[in-house]
This record gives C-alpha cells, structure tokens and sequence, in this order.
C-alpha cells in the first residue's frame, strides 16, 4: 500500500535521494535547445568569437546541441552520471562539471582541434564518468567501475582510429579530441580532489595531536 508520509521522509533524509541539481541542468539544457537558433549561435563554441574575447562561449558551448538525437544522447549521459555523483556527494557534481567543460573548450581553443566550432556535453560527459566512477568504487571496491573506465578507453581509441563515433553523429564528423580532454580533465579533477582530501586529514590529524 502506498504511503505518501513514507515517501516524503524518504526523500527528505536521503533513503530515496533525487539528483535535483541533475535534472535542473537536464532541464535547462533542453530548454536552451528549444529557445531556437538565435541562442544557439549566441553560445556554441567559436575558436574566432573566443579569441575576440567571448569567454562565456567557454561554458555555454557545451549546453546547445545541433539536433535533437545529439541532445537525446548528451541529457541521458548526464542525467545517469550526474544521479550517480550527486548520490555520493552533490557538492561535487557542480564543480566536476564546470571543470571538464572548461578542459574540453581549452582544448579546442588552445589545442589542436581541427574544428573551426564545437557544441555538446559528449567530451565533458567522459570527465564526469571519471568522477562518478571515482566515488562509486572509493565506496564499493567493485571492479565493474575499473572496466567502465577501460572500455571507456577503448571506445576513445576505437574513435581515434576510425574517426566514429559510437553514440551520436555530429555532423558526419567524431570529435574524439573532446572526449580525450574531458576525459583527461575528469582524471585531473579526481587526482587534485582526493590530493586536498588527503591534506586536510593530515592537517586534522596534525592539529589533533598538538592539541
């Protein structure tokens, strides 16, 4: 028998947890979709706009999408690995994110993309599998997180070697440097979080024994 009492209590003290700020930003990202083409161009990636001093493109980018199935693809990435960061730690969730897009656009800003624009969350998607797949196996130690991450890998080289991609076609073209770096940055995040974690348990442990 159903028990809405129950089920508000369970959403209030986490037995139940519901990735809110995952679906606030899926929900805003299909509303950036559907506002239209002026948007669009207003915030997709531009190596010429950047470099003229546009720096919100550097975020916005990675929240407009060329066509429906590319934002099919990118919300459920997100919605999936966004509920499991915020089921571990939500605080996280936020950061990771704005990182790995900003790794992503440094990239094709910087680096040597080859594409004069770029729109999607595909390469910051790989960082955050990083850190979703980070917190699961800190807590669990099962495995199956160490494989996501290896076929996660592979899925990269396989779209190296024959310019593919295995999920969405944007405009005929992979883009597998994006996945790389968003992938690489998500690595970097997880290595400087748990680097700062470590220091202030230090940190504690120094000042609980002076004391």
């Amino acid at each position: 028998m159903f028990n809405r009492q129950r089920l508000i209590n369970s959403l209030s003290h986490g037995t139940l947890s519901v990735p809110w700020l995952t679906l606030i930003l899926a929900g805003l990202t299909g509303m950036i979709y559907w506002a239209g083409r002026g948007l669009f161009d207003l915030c997709i990636l531009e190596k010429s706009t950047i470099l003229q001093g546009q720096a919100w493109r550097l975020l916005t980018g990675h929240f407009v999408h060329c066509n429906f199935e590319h934002l099919f693809w990118d919300l459920l990435g997100l919605v999936i690995l966004g509920a499991m960061i915020e089921r571990h730690d939500r605080s996280q969730l936020f950061p990771s994110l704005m990182y790995c897009c900003l790794g992503v656009s440094v990239w094709f800003a910087w680096g040597d993309s080859p594409f004069i624009s770029y729109c999607g969350l595909s390469g910051a998607l790989n960082g955050l599998l990083v850190v979703a797949v980070g917190l699961h196996y800190r807590v669990t130690k099962n495995k199956i997180y160490i494989l996501a991450i290896v076929l996660t890998v592979i899925k990269m080289v396989f779209e190296f070697t024959t310019h593919q991609t295995i999920f969405t076609d944007l405009a005929s073209q992979s883009v597998p440097g994006a996945h790389a770096a968003g992938f690489i940055t998500g690595l970097l995040f997880v290595f400087f979080n748990q680097m700062k974690e470590k220091r202030f348990v230090k940190s504690g442990l120094s000042g609980a024994i002076s004391s």
